[in-house]
This record gives C-alpha cells, structure tokens and sequence, in this order.
C-alpha cells in the first residue's frame, strides 16, 4: 500500500515538473528548483524500495518545516512520517504557507497522505494542542527554540532536531585552486546562501590565500543576480528580511575587513556576494551562520 503511495507521488511530481518549478522559481532560484525537483525524485524513487518502514508504527507525529527548500523538505520530513503514523500534524512555517500549500495542492498530498492534518496556527497552541500527545516530534531551526519544544514534548517521545551549523571549507597548500574557487562558489551561493549546511567559514592556507582570493572575486563577478524567474540568476531575494537586517549589521561589523561586495539592498531583499577576510589568531572571529551569500575567509 505505501509502495503505491508513493509511486502515485512520484508520477504526479514528474508529470507537473514545469508547473512546481514555476511555483518554486517565485522563491529561489531556477538552480535550486531543480536541485529539489531531481533530488525529490531520487528520493522517492529509493523509498520505494525501502522494506523497513513496514515494520515501523507510530501513532502521532508532529513537524515543524524549515523555511528554505520547500518541496526537498516535504519529501524529508514529511512523507516518511505519514507512511508510519496513524495521524501527522504539520504547522507551516508563516514565511512559506503559501508556497507549501500550492505545492502541497497540486501534489496531492493530502489526497495520497488523508492522515496527514496541515495546520496554520501560532507555535505556542501547536504545542500545547499537537506535540505534547506526539509520539515523534521533528524540528528544524534555532537550538533555542528546539530546546523549548523539547521541553514541552513528552519523555517518552523521540524528539528529533536539525539545526544550524558553522561547516568549514579547508583549502590546503596543494588544493588545485580553480576547482577550490568553483566549489567554494557554488556551496556559498546555493539557494542564495539560505541553507544551514553551507560553509559559514574558509580556512585558506597563507601561501595561496592571494591567488584563491583573486580567483574567488573574478568568479563572484560572473555571477547573475536578480529576480529568480531568469534562470540565469544564482543569487536574488531572502527569504526571511529579518536576514536582510541581520547582514546589514554583519557589514557594518566588518566594514574595514570587506574586500569585495558589502552591499544590501534593502528595497529588492538582495545580499550581494561579499568576501570578508579575517585574521584566525584574531580574538573577534566571527562564528555565526550567514544564511546569505557571504564568504567569510581566514587566513
């Protein structure tokens, strides 16, 4: 039964492929619609095959969604859950309910998934009302706010939680550096730099760090930046404007460390790409996640 589920989700996400990128590209870049599109389909097209779910029942999930990647986060968070529980409830993030419930709509979710109960409703009644009667509760966003639903959640429940993180890129004094800029470029731009896996941090050893960086600002000059229905546009609107104002203060921070970029604009919800360089025996490093298209280098 669930096999077929997810074969009918499959086929619907295939044949309404231009029409979800279509819903998708008002939201992030044609780079990164496709990036979900083919990675949902991997996704189910290897669920389909995965025997043990069968074997797993729950009786109440509840989920929190990130705000970035929509469809990819439907197909982590959300599918698996309906498959081993009796009943899922789902809050939508306020930021994307609108795209999640287009997406949701022509998908067929609840069609497909009739235990699965969407909910728009402020966090605090979500958890009162939901997560304290769930038996797997999954969570996305800050550890603050992961400690305090953990905290109403059941002892008994299985709390599961994905949060920020500062990766590091290391270019080493052997790196082939055409291939170290190009990589470096296209983790630091993905999805405008709004995803909690990008590299927050670029640690350059001190005999190459003149031509990586020299190397990295040519490529940043190639890079189109706009409105994400042109295709060609890597880089365009965040998400979240409280990001926007988050960075403005970042670049006044680091005003005399910004070599390249620096600039926000406000009235578009635009980052342009920024390279800071900084010092790492510096006391003042800055460990924090970005979310915006920003290269932070130590050397």
């Amino acid at each position: 039964m669930n096999k077929k589920k997810i074969i009918k989700l499959e086929s619907i996400l295939k044949s309404n492929r231009e029409k979800i990128i279509n819903i998708l590209i008002t939201y992030e870049s044609y780079e990164t619609a496709l990036y979900e599109i083919n990675n949902s389909i991997n996704f189910l097209e290897n669920l389909k095959y995965d025997k043990e779910l069968d074997a797993i029942k729950v009786e109440y999930s509840s989920i929190f969604l990130p705000i970035n990647l929509p469809l990819y986060s439907l197909m982590l968070f959300v599918i698996i859950p309906c498959i081993i529980s009796q009943e899922v409830f789902l809050r939508l993030p306020k930021l994307t309910n609108e795209i999640l419930l287009k997406l949701y709509k022509i998908l067929q979710i609840k069609k497909i998934f009739p235990n699965l109960l969407i909910l728009e409703m402020e966090r605090a009644l979500f958890l009162e009302k939901y997560v304290r009667q769930s038996n797997v509760i999954i969570f996305t966003g800050k550890y603050e706010n992961a400690i305090e639903i953990k905290n109403r959640c059941s002892s008994h429940s299985l709390f599961l939680f994905s949060g920020t993180g500062i990766n590091p890129i290391l270019i080493t004094r052997s790196a082939n550096i055409n291939l170290a800029v190009k990589k470096t470029i296209t983790m630091r731009i993905f999805n405008s730099g709004q995803d909690c896996a990008a590299p927050n941090i670029i640690l350059v050893h001190n005999q190459i760090k003149n031509k990586f960086i020299q190397k990295l600002i040519l490529g940043l000059k190639n890079i189109s930046i706009g409105d994400y229905k042109k295709q060609k546009n890597r880089i365009g609107k965040l998400i979240d404007v409280n990001d926007l104002l988050f960075i403005g203060k970042i670049f006044k921070r680091f005003k005399e460390k910004i070599i390249y970029g620096g600039i926000c604009d406000y009235a578009k919800s635009i980052i342009y790409p920024t390279v800071i360089v900084d010092l790492l025996k510096n006391k003042d490093i800055n460990f924090i996640e970005f979310f915006s298209p920003i290269f932070y280098i130590l050397i």
